[in-house]
């Protein structure tokens, strides 16, 4: 019986570290990172394995030459905050960069960067 209490004490204290150490990631993006299409975006959506805070979710898009498109503020998709979507303005045939910003639930923020061109 003494034996079993440190044990379930260490396998307790495991679990809550890999628990307290979860982040939210991307898991998927529309458009996908290096994706061509045929026609501008009018949206931008990312999708994260854990809830982030729309509010708190944001996007700057610049073409080729740096200039900075117009995008409307993060929203979560019917009301699931892990997916959040932002309307995109005025893109034209060319290369594309999203730097994206996410606050998750927990506090922690990430970030990344998608590329993707329009024909």
């Amino acid at each position: 019986m003494h034996v079993s209490i440190p044990i379930t004490f260490s396998a307790a204290l495991t679990l809550a570290a890999a628990t307290a150490s979860a982040h939210p990631g991307l898991v998927s993006s529309s458009p996908k990172a290096g994706e061509v299409l045929d026609a501008p975006p009018s949206t931008i959506r990312l999708s994260f394995n854990e809830p982030v805070e729309p509010s708190f979710t944001t996007v700057k898009v610049t073409d080729s030459s740096g200039r900075e498109l117009a995008v409307a503020p993060a929203q979560s998709e019917g009301g699931d905050s892990r997916s959040v979507s932002l309307r995109l303005n005025a893109a034209t045939s060319g290369s594309y960069r999203a730097h994206w910003s996410a606050l998750g639930r927990d506090g922690h923020r990430i970030k990344g960067d998608l590329t993707f061109t329009v024909k």
